[in-house]
């Protein structure tokens, strides 16, 4: 038992309650726009909803390889932060999870090129993580981002005074959503006694975050925003 109870904790180190409710918002929020790019699309969380107006974008080829095989779905290897894709060659763009793994920089960059490749009146979803405890557990996380410096920098174009990059397009805001803590969400440590307990309270926890029961602890956030120009 003790041995199945440390496999299940495997697997959820790899399934994300928060990634996959962020996946099926944006989902939502872009079911009429079409063709759609998913950036960074990992496993394919989102291309899945829509394999055949969605074109998935990943960094490393085994996602790509996945996400083609699995989905179904158009899927090119490329860098976020210089899209290969002409202008204005979208109606709707998701990107989940990806601005947290770039320093300044590469973000503002990322942020550039997502506007760059939405048409005029596209829509874009733009998710990430808060700080949380455990953050910093993952070693490619370069910082968290907060959604009041983003909305300024696709609302108004302002750069930071550091950079003096301004922003070429513009985005109205329709909506921020925030995501939560699910209960009993650390890892499973401890003693064979306490890790059955554990694993018991943290399957009850996933089981409620899925009819939306969870801590008032945010966790991250998402973005819908319109291309205005």
């Amino acid at each position: 038992m003790f041995e199945w109870l440390r496999g299940m904790e495997n697997r959820w180190r790899s399934y994300s309650p928060t990634k996959d409710v962020r996946a099926d918002r944006g989902y939502r929020y872009l079911v009429s726009r079409s063709p759609a790019l998913d950036v960074a699309c990992g496993i394919g969380r989102f291309c899945a909803y829509d394999p055949k107006n969605t074109i998935g974008l990943d960094w490393t080829f085994e996602s790509v390889q996945q996400v083609a095989r699995e989905h179904g779905n158009a899927v090119v290897q490329g860098d976020a932060t210089s899209l290969p894709f002409t202008s204005d060659s979208f109606e709707g763009v998701y990107c989940s999870d990806l601005i947290e793994h770039l320093d300044v920089c590469r973000a503002m960059e990322l942020l550039r090129e997502l506007g760059r490749v939405l048409r005029p009146g596209g829509r874009l979803v733009l998710s990430g993580p808060l700080y949380y405890d455990g953050f910093w557990n993952d070693f490619s996380h370069v910082r968290p981002y907060y959604p009041k410096p983003i909305l300024r920098y696709l609302t108004t174009g302002g750069g930071s005074q550091r950079t003096g990059q301004e922003y070429p397009y513009r985005f109205q805001l329709k909506q921020v959503v925030w995501d939560y803590e699910p209960w009993f969400a650390g890892p499973l440590l401890g003693t064979e006694r306490f890790y059955r307990f554990h694993a018991a309270l943290k399957l009850l926890g996933l089981w409620a975050y899925s009819h939306h029961v969870h801590t008032w602890t945010r966790n991250g956030f998402t973005l819908v925003l319109d291309k205005t120009e």
